[in-house]
């Protein structure tokens, strides 16, 4: 549940095992997890898989998955960079182990490029498993390593890699070029700086992590030294561990209820996705608050939604006129949501400022509702309960920043605007990051490439508005509310794929992603 430097986790490792954790029982733990995770995608399972396996305890967790998938019935070839003599200590007793279990093993280490590719051409299959280099690996990649791991990479089969592929930094991401690209990476213990920062993010692929059931004291202890290295990594433990169980007796204004004020002329969609997402992700009475124009388009969209009608601007944005009613709306709900699907109407925009300004309700503010305040040349003033949803060009133009700048540093940038600004910031990207402004920081390890849909963000923001209604905290609504919504993505891609998923996709995906934090909590 944290993400950690190379070297934190070198020390909370050593600690376990001082603390009377074997560390054969640590490798065990890796190799059977990453097992685990490559036992769930069997059509990468067919032929033999290879398993490359360096010298230190990387090769040593490899072994364990080798003979893990032997016993299971997969076939698996071991492939070592070194004589046994040279392995060490606890990954010598795991070749020794794979051999009992009848897992052939073959020394590449002659010259390990031409060797992976005899025995790919020997041995066909669809998976290779990348055990070569681990968490103390430096850049750049020196002598047989560089061609061997172009040959991982040209035989054009799909790769896990343990750990962290091999030829990445696992604290800073930076990646020699000709670095391991991984479909699948599992990691072990904690994520991995070096796994969500650039470039690194680029050669992970999707992310698992293996928890090592380390001992809580000696954790909470390496990493309460290491606090400036450390943050949050939100996967399904700890969502798990946010999700709040419904008392029985619970009704649909107890549950939370939500306001959704935007759309205009052309956008109506983003109001209904927001309003529907909102449901959902468990919230209770949810208005949508929409120019007059567009009500008709959200009523029949979302039979289960109110709809107001609101006089509109000649653009067909919300008219400056309502901005009383809508706070008087606003005083009768939870939470509330502004700005998806507002458009560009300045005078829509003018509102929307003034309208955040007086806003005494826990909010989030997205899409055009954080454009007004660039539009205008306004210094943004939010409700004190908040959290904002920019996407990098939307936070470029809240900070008046360069993109490069976001890019090159998100995590310091991303805890800057929430001191700034006042807020929670959710940065959407590859990962999403979320910065309280009493400097709490979290990492999403959930959602990937299928989330590059027009629409998804408006999901995004009515799952953190349902969340905030629901009375979780701005900054545990946006991190639970992100993990539900990248979780949703990947169940929706495991039947569709990457490409190709509609926002709308996302919505009962939501309440099946919701269902697994709630059956994980009990």
């Amino acid at each position: 549940m944290f993400i950690v430097d190379s070297e934190t986790m070198r020390r909370v490792d050593a600690a376990a095992i001082a603390a009377g954790t074997p560390s054969l029982t640590l490798m065990e733990r890796a190799g059977a997890g990453a097992t685990r995770a490559i036992l769930r995608h069997p059509a990468w399972l067919t032929g033999t898989t290879l398993i490359v396996c360096g010298k230190g305890n990387n090769g040593g967790d490899g072994l364990v998955v080798a003979r893990l998938l032997q016993t299971q019935g997969r076939r698996a070839q071991a492939l070592l960079l070194g004589a046994p003599d040279q392995l060490s200590p606890d990954a010598l007793v795991n070749l020794q182990r794979a051999r009992e279990a009848g897992v052939e093993v073959v020394e590449i280490a002659a010259d390990p490029a031409a060797g992976l590719r005899a025995r790919d051409a020997a041995e066909p299959g669809r998976l290779l498993v990348d055990a070569v280099l681990g968490t103390g690996f430096k850049p750049p990649l020196h002598g047989a390593l560089s061609p061997l791991v172009a040959a991982i990479n040209d035989l054009g089969r799909r790769v896990v890699a343990l750990d962290v592929p091999s030829g990445l930094d696992a604290t800073t991401g930076a990646a020699d070029p000709a670095a391991v690209r991984a479909d699948f990476t599992v990691t072990f213990g904690y994520a991995k700086w070096g796994l969500v920062l650039p470039v690194g993010r680029r050669f992970c692929g999707r992310i698992e992590r293996v928890d090592l059931e380390l001992p809580r004291d000696v954790v909470v202890q390496e990493i309460a030294a290491s606090a400036g290295h450390t943050a949050l990594y939100v996967d399904a433990l700890l969502a798990a561990g946010w999700w709040r169980e419904r008392a029985v007796d619970v009704h649909k204004y107890s549950v939370g209820t939500v306001l959704v004020v935007g759309g205009s002329a052309t956008m109506s969609g983003a109001v209904s996705l927001a309003c529907l997402a909102a449901l959902r992700a468990g919230a209770g009475l949810t208005v949508a608050a929409v120019p007059g124009s567009q009500r008709l388009a959200v009523d029949l969209t979302c039979t289960e939604v109110l709809v107001h009608g609101l006089a509109e601007t000649e653009a067909g944005g919300i008219s400056p006129s309502e901005q009383g009613r809508i706070l008087a709306l606003a005083q009768r709900h939870d939470a509330v949501l502004v700005g998806p699907g507002a458009g560009a109407d300045l005078a829509t925009a003018a509102m929307l400022v003034e309208l955040l300004a007086a806003l005494d309700r826990p909010a989030v503010v997205d899409a055009d509702a954080l454009n007004a305040f660039s539009r205008l040349q306004r210094e943004p003033r939010l409700p004190a309960r908040c959290v904002v949803t920019p996407h990098t060009m939307e936070l470029s133009r809240l900070l008046n920043i360069d993109r490069a700048r976001i890019e090159g540093d998100r995590v310091e940038v991303v805890r800057a605007a929430a001191r700034e600004l006042r807020a929670v910031v959710l940065h959407k990207g590859a990962p999403t990051m979320v910065a309280a402004p009493e400097g709490a920081f979290a990492v999403i390890g959930a959602g990937g490439p299928e989330l590059a849909s027009p629409g998804t963000g408006d999901v995004l923001a009515g799952v953190i508005t349902a969340l905030l209604a629901g009375g979780h905290d701005p900054f545990e609504a946006a991190c639970l509310g992100a993990w539900l919504h990248g979780r949703a993505g990947e169940r929706v891609a495991q039947r569709l794929g990457d490409a190709g998923l509609l926002a709308r996709d996302l919505l009962p995906a939501v309440a099946a992603a919701a269902r697994e934090a709630q059956e994980s909590h009990r």
